[in-house]
């Protein structure tokens, strides 16, 4: 699992044991004709704090993401995907210009991150982490 992390932690498994060491969430998700957007979620205290980069024509819309929502709000909003069952990587090659996607949740406390991908593939419930990034 997530070497660096206590017994104490993973009592139980799953994300929401580690919730309290997640120190950033990186989000990619786009494609050849629509553009890609990076996020990359940070926290001070718990205020969520969002760095947005757009290549390939995608843009910034305006929108403000995350109101009224708090650090605590987000992780636990992800939690309730059971994102720790996805697999690591869902691909399908016989679709090409289509979507890619990756998911980076770095861990404190000399954790190992996870790493997600997928390009035209996904997991049952991405639809809904989708909304819960606000994407």
């Amino acid at each position: 699992m997530l070497q660096g992390i206590s017994d104490s932690f993973l009592t139980g498994g799953g994300f929401i044991m580690i919730i309290g060491c997640v120190e950033s969430i990186t989000v990619e998700y786009g494609g050849f004709f629509g553009g890609t957007e990076k996020r990359v979620i940070t926290h001070d205290g718990d205020k969520i704090v969002v760095e947005r980069t757009f290549y390939n024509g995608a843009s910034d819309d305006g929108k403000l993401l995350y109101v009224g929502k708090t650090w605590t709000d987000l992780l636990q909003g992800m939690d309730s995907l059971h994102i720790d069952n996805w697999a690591e990587q869902y691909n399908d090659p016989d679709v090409l210009d289509g979507t890619q996607w990756s998911l980076d949740i770095e861990y404190g406390k000399g954790a190992d991150g996870v790493h997600y991908w997928g390009s035209n593939k996904y997991p049952d419930n991405f639809g809904d982490f989708l909304r819960v990034m606000e994407m």
